[in-house]
């Protein structure tokens, strides 16, 4: 055994005590923050508006909307028929040390028609990456693994936009395990590479495209870390941008403020870094859900055009606790779609055994990169007895 278990017990008892008194300080923090909120929600909504506008266009938090911030919402009756459909993507990324270069992302969905006795369909869709402008930008620097989840992102959410256009007819919602906003702060760290420059207006059409046929697009954050709120109440009580409370999390406030199966109330995503200028109606908002297993609170960002429409809110709110009876507070949808989208190690050899066998076909010398021949070597578990 390489883990010498009685030189660790001190540091492990050590640790349990930091836990607990970390603990007790976390609940002093939470008890303090919920007052702040339930004061600043007394105040005159528009002297928290104004807090938020003295910061120009540089505010990184959350702001009101027309529903008092302490608001509590009851689920709504789920309707009597409801598509929900999921979609969730995984990627190959790309291995320098190959000699055929390219990435792949796999995007998987289902379709669940609830109340109509249909069968649910699922499908799997498969892009694989290879031009040169997709593996370089212009400064011929190699794609980075943020790009390549863009491209995936947006891969999501146009399957998404292919189904719901199916059903254009029918109430539809349509999940995403994954936050609604496209980050500027991706491309200008990157620059406009032609994958992200495509990525982009692929996302903006779907989002448009969701749009039109009058989806309830969301998108369902499990333990989300964000804090816009916080920022919110720390800029509004003491006049500081920053979280005065910097190891609490928003859900943290809404374990106590949400009876089972409420939602808070919602409020508008504001980031600097936010691809803001998406046109009209597509503006993210925010708000938690008491998923009501065990208090679990969950992040569920939507589009203004769902904000506007009440029995678009009620569809997201009735159907995503519908999709989580089951499985114990987890869109059922959205589990389906990981699985779908899972690429297996026996699939990848199979699929690089395809990509070199073909490649050979053309008259391609393939010769991987040192480093690759010494993985395939260790990878034969040889013993030299040191």
């Amino acid at each position: 055994m390489s883990l010498d278990l009685l030189q660790v017990l001190p540091q492990v008892q050590e640790l349990g005590r930091d836990a607990a008194l970390r603990a007790r300080s976390q609940a002093d923090k939470i008890r303090e923050s919920l007052e702040v909120l339930l004061e600043i929600a007394e105040l005159d909504p528009q002297s928290v508006i104004d807090a938020v506008e003295q910061t120009g266009d540089q505010w990184r938090g959350a702001a009101l909307t027309t529903e008092r911030m302490d608001a509590s919402f009851p689920p709504p009756p789920m309707p009597a028929t409801l598509n929900v459909i999921g979609s969730d993507g995984s990627q190959i990324y790309v291995d320098r040390h190959s000699p055929i270069l390219y990435f792949l992302v796999n995007v998987g969905s289902i379709w669940i028609p609830y109340g109509s006795g249909a069968n649910p369909q699922t499908f799997s869709h498969p892009h694989i990456f290879h031009h040169e402008l997709q593996l370089w930008d212009e400064q011929g620097r190699f794609v980075s693994a943020t790009i390549i989840d863009k491209a995936r992102d947006a891969e999501e959410i146009h399957e998404l936009a292919r189904l719901a256009e199916r059903f254009s007819d029918e109430p539809t919602l349509a999940l995403l395990d994954n936050n609604l906003q496209m980050y500027a702060g991706v491309f200008l760290r990157d620059r406009i590479s032609t994958l992200m420059a495509a990525a982009l207006e692929r996302y903006q059409t779907s989002l448009n495209r969701l749009r039109k046929v009058g989806a309830a697009l969301a998108g369902f954050i499990d333990r989300s870390q964000s804090s816009d709120l916080l920022r919110l109440l720390s800029l509004v009580k003491w006049g500081e941008r920053h979280n005065r409370y910097p190891r609490l999390m928003d859900r943290d406030l809404f374990v106590s403020l949400l009876p089972p199966k409420h939602r808070s109330a919602t409020f508008r995503l504001s980031s600097p870094d936010g691809i803001s200028h998406l046109g009209s109606d597509l503006t993210i908002y925010f708000f938690y859900l008491n998923i009501g297993s065990e208090g679990q609170i969950a992040r569920v960002e939507v589009p203004e055009w769902v904000v506007k429409n009440p029995a678009l809110m009620n569809h997201v709110h009735a159907g995503i606790l519908k999709e989580c009876q089951a499985t114990d507070g987890f869109p059922y949808s959205l589990i389906r779609a990981h699985e779908l989208a899972l690429v297996s190690d026996r699939e990848r050899r199979a699929l690089d055994h395809w990509i070199t066998t073909i490649c050979l076909r053309h008259g391609l010398q393939l010769q991987p990169s040192q480093k690759a021949k010494t993985k395939r070597w260790l990878s034969k578990q040889r013993h030299h007895g040191l």
